[in-house]
């Protein structure tokens, strides 16, 4: 809707699509570009195995910690006792 009011309101419609055309693919060649770094830094951390052994045991280790204290704010919030 938005591309189409700026087609209609302009005077050059054949430029104004142009450049409609030209931002797009732009902005989906940069979302592209950023997906690709991002999945070969992840496949490269996911190739670390010690990398990722550290952050599942990060991860493991703190997980029940944060449940329990979400879990007695929520209780808290409501009027539970825990």
């Amino acid at each position: 809707m938005y591309y189409d009011s700026l087609i209609q309101k302009s005077t050059n419609k054949v430029k104004v699509t142009w450049d409609i055309v030209k931002t797009l693919t732009d902005i989906v060649k940069t979302l592209t570009h950023t997906n690709h770094n991002a999945k070969k830094s992840i496949t490269r951390d996911i190739n670390n195995t010690e990398k990722t052994a550290e952050a599942f045991n990060q991860y493991l280790s703190t997980i029940a910690e944060q449940l329990i204290e979400e879990s007695t704010k929520e209780n808290s919030n409501k009027g539970i006792d825990s």
